[in-house]
């Protein structure tokens, strides 16, 4: 007789056995796709709003009579659009040990593949892969991940080396 494989959220719901690295054996329980697609929108409607309010106000204050297509308007708008899909987020999830306002919501963390708080590495991996699989895949490509891989990792999860936990 063939047995299926468990569905997507029927694995997350499974405890997983962790061994820190202080030899500290740990029950974590993956958060479920839909809890990390919940809190990525909670996360990035508020990284947008802030996008869009810091470019209508930046718009606001340009003199009339710089065009906005010059040179020094492009790097402008490069630092505001590096500042809200890069910086902020990095900065919020190192600085939360891997929490953020959606992660807060959904009571969720970041750690590491072995339980651990992330560090500035994991989280720099992070915040680069998601500019491109949420940012510019519209969270297409994380959401299709999320559902596929074992404990609901994104591709920046993958490559960082970390996976989302309920608390």
């Amino acid at each position: 007789m063939v047995t299926e494989p468990p569905a997507s959220s029927e694995r997350m719901m499974t405890p997983d056995v962790v061994v820190t690295g202080e030899a500290v054996a740990l029950e974590v329980r993956a958060a479920s796709a839909g809890m990390r697609i919940l809190s990525g929108l909670v996360d990035y409607t508020l990284y947008t709003g802030g996008l869009v309010m810091t470019l209508n106000t930046w718009l606001a204050i340009a003199p009339a009579d710089i065009t906005l297509s010059g040179p020094m308007a492009m790097v402008e708008l490069s630092l505001i659009l590096l500042l809200w899909t890069l910086v902020l987020p990095l900065t919020i999830e190192v600085l939360s040990r891997g929490q953020s306002a959606g992660r807060l919501v959904t009571g969720t963390r970041v750690v590491r593949d072995d339980g651990g708080s992330i560090r500035l590495r994991h989280g720099l991996v992070r915040a680069l892969v998601a500019v491109v699989e949420i940012w510019l895949a519209y969270g297409v490509v994380a959401a299709l991940a999320c559902v596929v891989t074992r404990r609901g990792k994104r591709l920046g999860d993958l490559l960082a080396g970390t996976y989302v936990v309920h608390e």
